[in-house]
């Protein structure tokens, strides 16, 4: 393996893979240009079969960090994950509020 290949592969989460890892949830968009769909499948596939816990979400026509990620359906969706894999979050406590705090 070459030096470069060496240092891509510690700098991407490929290189990091082990069966020893948290849940993952990993979505992409469909029509990303940025960066291709295939690497998330492919840590996708990586993550299953090291015994990895891992959710893969292809969002259909969703681009880069475009307005479809902030739509109700796929927050819901991130919300929904974390309270499957987590657990409900616990109620907050109520504090009493200082006089001196600025809200």
């Amino acid at each position: 393996m070459t030096a470069i290949r060496k240092k891509a592969l510690a700098a991407s989460p490929m290189g990091h893979i082990s069966g020893k890892k948290p849940p993952f949830l990993i979505m992409h968009g469909s029509a990303d240009t940025l960066v291709s769909p295939v690497q998330s499948q492919q840590l996708y596939r990586a993550l299953k079969k090291e015994g990895n816990p891992a959710d893969y979400v292809l969002l259909a026509g969703a681009e880069h960090g475009d307005d479809s990620w902030y739509q109700k359906p796929v927050i819901e969706r991130v919300v929904n994950w974390f309270k499957a894999t987590l657990g409900a979050p616990k109620a907050a406590a109520t504090a009493e509020k200082d006089k001196n705090a600025n809200l």
